[in-house]
């Protein structure tokens, strides 16, 4: 996605990626990942896209349509999405969909890059990880998968929904497990399957991007910098820099905000805290950096996004 296929398109088609906004789900160490199931059951006569629109986060995602037709932008490039069809999309990512028909179902899930390299830098956790960061266009980013195939993985989707909407006791461990049984489902048809777009990718060093990523998620609530970043990943800033984007997707300056702000929004729907307290909880050396960063990042200041969740 950071490398597209070569398109004439008039330049209105790629107007949308300037109004791109970042977007951060509720995603912090203690819950690695979230599941978000929508249903939209009807829309206006036009194409009307997804809320936000368009986006781009820090984590991965993991999204199937179930019901409906959807047109997928990514990048700068434009895909119909049919039902069954899976999203497999890294981190800094701008990206959107336009609704075709409805009703609408789907099943998104978004987690920490770390939650797969948790399993280990150089194992599997790293091959599955570079299958979502490794360029790629959106025909092998979107997966058509064969019917029976295509049930079962519907079903560990929705086995997922359930599990995340009810959260009873090992949930977590059970989400983390199905997680990992798609993704191994997944890349092992697209291993053994002709057709497929493609195989596992090359892996890249993982070893100083976990660390990285580790340092970022253990430190982000103190002052931070990027030499302090690359010290720890055992890196020169030019080297860390160009390594954390050619795999993570975005520079490693904008995941630290990005991070940042996703746990920001997390303590701001909690009633008790005040703004000043979250900005400085977060690594925000002062509130009117923090209102500035919240507000470019998000559309809206610390105050609104409080206030728009506690009703």
């Amino acid at each position: 996605m950071r490398r597209s296929q070569k398109e004439d398109r008039s330049l209105d088609d790629l107007a949308w990626l300037g109004e791109v906004r970042d977007v951060h789900h509720p995603i912090n160490p203690s819950q690695p990942l979230i599941v978000r199931s929508k249903i939209v059951h009807s829309g206006a006569s036009r194409f009307q896209p997804t809320v936000p629109h368009p986006e781009q986060h820090p984590y991965c995602e993991l999204g199937i349509v179930l019901e409906g037709k959807i047109i997928q932008f990514v990048g700068s490039e434009k895909l119909e999405r049919l039902p069954g069809s899976i999203l497999l999309m890294g981190p800094g990512v701008p990206h959107y969909a336009l609704h075709f028909n409805y009703p609408h179902r789907s099943i998104t899930v978004h987690f920490l890059p770390i939650l797969l390299l948790e399993m280990g830098p150089r194992g599997d956790g790293a091959r599955m990880l570079s299958r979502f960061t490794s360029s790629q266009s959106i025909n092998e980013a979107v997966l058509r998968l064969p019917p029976a195939f295509r049930k079962e993985i519907i079903e560990m989707f929705e086995t997922m929904a359930r599990e995340y909407d009810e959260k009873q006791i090992g949930s977590e461990l059970r989400l983390r497990a199905l997680l990992m049984e798609i993704l191994v489902r997944i890349l092992r048809w697209e291993d053994s399957d002709r057709n497929s777009p493609r195989s596992l990718p090359d892996q890249p060093n993982w070893i100083q991007i976990e660390k990285a990523l580790r340092f970022i998620q253990e430190n982000y609530s103190e002052p931070l910098y990027v030499e302090q970043i690359a010290k720890a990943s055992g890196l020169s800033v030019n080297r860390l820099q160009s390594i954390f984007r050619d795999t993570v997707g975005m520079s490693c300056v904008h995941y630290l905000r990005a991070y940042r702000i996703s746990q920001a929004k997390a303590l701001l729907c909690v009633p008790e805290m005040r703004v000043t307290e979250v900005a400085l909880a977060v690594g925000f050396d002062t509130l009117s950096h923090f209102n500035t960063s919240f507000r470019n990042l998000i559309g809206m200041s610390p105050t609104e996004f409080a206030q728009s969740q506690r009703k």
